[in-house]
């Protein structure tokens, strides 16, 4: 996710009984669905439009790491060691990643 300004919306108030995507299987044709049986986390976000780069970057709380993905083709080629809890927010400079949640709550 990346944010430079306008707002970023929260909402954990839903998906009890839905199916959600889970591991880290892409492009989604191979992905495994399963059915949500707790909160699904969603953001939404208004503003600044997301800068043209050759990876993206995401996180969550499975797998407790940062990975980096082709735009391209969205091949996975990189990822961080494990961060210890659910990654929340993920940003970039030209040097680092950052990214925030559970462990740190910053």
């Amino acid at each position: 996710m990346y944010w430079s300004g306008g707002t970023i919306e929260y909402d954990s108030s839903g998906g009890i009984g839905r199916w959600s995507a889970n591991g880290d299987l892409i492009p989604c044709t191979n992905q495994l669905f399963t059915y949500a049986g707790s909160l699904i986390y969603s953001f939404c976000g208004t503003g600044t439009a997301i800068p043209a780069t050759a990876s993206i970057y995401c996180g969550g709380a499975t797998a407790w790491k940062v990975c980096k993905i082709q735009k391209s083709d969205m091949v996975r080629f990189g990822e961080s060691i494990i961060y210890g809890g659910t990654i929340y927010a993920l940003t970039e400079d030209t040097d680092y990643v950052y990214c925030g949640g559970y462990t740190t709550r910053t």
